[in-house]
């Protein structure tokens, strides 16, 4: 068969010849670098690298994921796995039997960042806090019984268009989803960053609010789309994840994987960097795709490739997206809840509990917050005066209902259902992440023993 790409014989012979040549001169500098290393090797896993080449072990040269190099080598050499760094230290050469584990090891270190996912299993968020030393506080705080709504937007505000922090995520035995993150992140002194306080605080004005039919609309929708994308893993014609208003960035998937490219104009021409790629066979590929899928908004999918130039040099809008998009009245509403919610979370964190609200347990803390948020709105709805706040704090708030035209009486209701939430405190501890659905035999059984933690609802 290789016979008809060349002109004759002749040229055939010598281009095998030549790369059989080639072949036995790459395996000559293996054999030497193997020697060298073996020779030179300052620590055990390169002179255990030097040995497994030189003995002809196979050998995989392994992308370091989320620039994590340092860490990721500290593991591997507690762990007391083989390597040898690149010049680059974007990767590692590993034993081939080696790869799982070194996989899980990177994505362990990731997890213990708490920001390189937006989502992970909450087992894995659990253990790798548990495992890591430089973590000293070791408490994990968990929201139960939510629904899938309630779960996916307050992830997406955990989120904070990826300035924010990640989350875990568990299927509970009764149908409702938990969502776990360190006890860190409850809340924060800087008014100006995301943590689970405001992000809760966000989500239920946004589900209660006066947007939240098409909240739900925008969640069945995101949900299909990622079932599609799932679908597409080792497809045989390209397929492109694109933002219908993004031409910075792309999500290539294909038969051999997926590829995440960054856009840029320069010079009047397109520079298109391939970012990450990832193998159908990682054990990592959905925990990437979807890390990758977080980071792109109003997606859509096409499976053309004139197309996708199209669209990275158009400055005009070619496609629409399935999601459910806000009109003018909504977006305006959409604005003003942000505004309330940041007003009022700016006033409770220097008002008069602050001392008390950053002296307090994580636990703790939410509760206060959350009751301090409801007086907080509530009294600029009804024009009452609060304890400890100005009128003039209070009032700001109310303005943010009427640029928007609003009756905040509206949202009474919707605020006094901050109180909706089942909290839970504990330490991490290593456990196993739960099966894919399709892997799993049985359904799991509802576990009745005591709970390691306290639960409380408020």
């Amino acid at each position: 068969m290789a016979k008809q790409y060349f002109e004759d014989q002749q040229q055939f012979d010598s281009t095998t010849k030549f790369m059989a040549a080639t072949i036995d001169e790459i395996n000559m500098f293996l054999k030497m670098l193997s020697e060298q290393l073996e020779s030179r090797a300052k620590y055990a896993p390169q002179r255990e690298m030097a040995k497994w080449i030189k003995n002809d072990g196979e050998c995989i040269a392994y992308p370091i994921q989320g620039k994590c190099g340092d860490e990721l080598k500290r593991e591997l050499a507690n762990k007391g796995v083989a390597f040898i760094s690149t010049a680059d230290d974007t990767k590692i050469i590993i034993k081939q039997p080696d790869l799982e584990l070194v996989t899980s090891l990177n994505e362990r270190v990731l997890t213990a960042k708490g920001n390189y996912y937006q989502e992970i299993d909450a087992a894995k968020l659990e253990t790798a806090i548990a495992k890591t030393d430089r973590i000293k506080d070791k408490e994990i705080i968990t929201l139960h019984g939510l629904d899938k709504y309630q779960y996916e937007v307050l992830k997406n505000k955990c989120n904070d268009i990826t300035r924010g922090f990640m989350v875990g995520k568990e299927e509970e035995p009764d149908g409702t989803i938990s969502l776990s993150v360190h006890a860190q992140k409850v809340i924060v002194k800087d008014p100006e960053k995301m943590d689970l306080c405001k992000a809760f605080a966000e989500s239920m004005l946004s589900l209660n609010g006066e947007n939240s039919i098409l909240k739900r609309q925008q969640v069945d929708a995101d949900e299909r789309l990622d079932r599609e994308v799932a679908s597409l893993k080792g497809c045989e014609s390209t397929h492109y994840v694109i933002g219908v208003d993004d031409t910075s960035k792309y999500i290539e998937i294909n038969s051999q994987g997926f590829e995440f490219h960054r856009v840029k104009f320069e010079d009047g021409k397109i520079k298109n960097m391939q970012e990450l790629t990832v193998s159908k066979d990682q054990m990592d590929y959905e925990i990437e795709l979807q890390k990758c899928m977080d980071k792109i908004y109003n997606k859509t999918i096409i499976n053309d490739d004139n197309r996708i130039a199209e669209h990275l040099m158009s400055p005009k809008r070619n496609f629409e997206t399935a999601r459910p998009e806000k009109d003018q009245v909504q977006e305006k509403i959409s604005r003003m809840e942000k505004g309330v919610v940041d007003k009022a979370n700016l006033l409770v964190k220097t008002g008069p509990k602050k001392e008390e609200l950053f002296r307090l347990p994580p636990k703790e803390a939410f509760i206060l917050y959350q009751n301090e948020m409801i007086d907080v709105i509530d009294a600029a709805i009804t024009g009452k005066e609060l304890e400890g706040y100005s009128g003039a704090d209070i009032e700001s708030i109310k303005d943010e209902f009427v640029r928007a035209d609003v009756d905040p009486n509206n949202y009474q209701l919707t605020v006094r259902g901050f109180r909706k939430y089942d909290i839970e405190n504990h330490d991490a501890k290593e456990r196993k992440a739960p099966a894919k659905k399709e892997e799993r035999q049985t359904p799991p059984k509802e576990d009745k023993s005591k709970d390691d933690g306290e639960r409380e609802r408020a």
